[in-house]
């Protein structure tokens, strides 16, 4: 049993990754997912945000408007921070309840839990796992997956990738990297590789 953070990069396949591994049979948590679930309506999170960022921020049934929401922290450093400073202590709660449910069950032995987690490294929870992913790809294939994904202006994908940790400071805490730049085929042998690795010794 063993615990991996799989990070990287806006935009440059966490989700298509983790796929990979789940079909490999890795247990996922995906902290994209965790973070829409603590700031549903009528959450403690939910109240927060609305407090700091006003009604406007959601939608006719009280959804969070994640997209316009997303456009006011990455454009201002001090509201980005206020928004981590909301969810990111949740989400590390929400994670070690699932972590301990994991070790604590006899039938995962010899498996892993995989924690994809955009800001793994900037939250301090590489902290929390045995071994640490990274994904990279190069910046111009990041820009534009990101500008057709998001649907946003190349100006507006440049911010969000400036905002993140720089791709070669979170490749300093890798484990194992996998690029992403190329083919799926390329990317999928990057996995059944690391995959390999991972499961000696974990049994």
């Amino acid at each position: 049993m063993l615990t991996v953070g799989l990070t990287g990069g806006i935009a440059c396949g966490k989700s298509f990754v983790s796929e990979l591994f789940a079909k490999k049979g890795a247990l996922i948590i995906d902290l994209d997912q965790v973070a829409r679930e603590i700031v549903q309506p009528g959450t403690a999170a939910w109240s927060d945000i609305i407090f700091v960022f006003g009604n406007d921020i959601v939608d006719k049934k009280g959804n969070i408007k994640r997209k316009e929401l997303g456009q006011v922290v990455f454009n201002d450093e001090r509201l980005r921070q206020r928004l981590n400073d909301i969810t990111h202590g949740r989400i590390i709660k929400h994670v070690q309840k699932e972590m301990d449910k994991f070790y604590n069950n006899p039938k995962n032995r010899g498996k892993a839990l995989i924690i994809v987690a955009p800001l793994l490294i900037e939250s301090g929870m590489d902290k929390m796992v045995d071994k640490i992913i990274v994904i990279i790809c190069k910046e111009e294939i990041q820009k534009r997956r990101l500008m057709l994904r998001d649907k946003i202006t190349e100006e507006d994908s440049i911010k969000r990738i400036k905002a993140q940790l720089p791709l070669e400071e979170k490749a300093m805490y890798a484990d194992f990297i996998i690029d992403n730049s190329y083919s799926p085929e390329n990317t999928s042998k990057e996995v059944n590789e690391i995959w390999d690795r991972l499961m000696k010794g974990y049994s």
